[in-house]
């Protein structure tokens, strides 16, 4: 397994636009449609944003912690 990232700061608002397009292009879609999903460990409300911090800090999530406004 080869796991690569890059970060989008330091690109040309060309390489930006690029990026974008191919996203929107090959990714959105398999969002839309369900073939890829987001992993959530936990959902807190936006009281508890102190007690997601904490959990974050456990290093014992796997995907993403959510804060919700409703």
């Amino acid at each position: 397994l080869k796991l690569v990232g890059t970060v989008l700061r330091s690109r040309s608002l060309e390489e930006k636009l690029a990026v974008t397009r191919e996203l929107n292009a090959h990714v959105l879609p398999m969002v839309r449609d369900g073939r890829v999903k987001p992993v959530v460990d936990r959902v807190f409300p936006f009281a508890e944003a102190a007690a997601a911090h904490m959990h974050l800090a456990t290093n014992e999530s796997i995907g993403k912690v959510v804060i919700t406004l409703s």
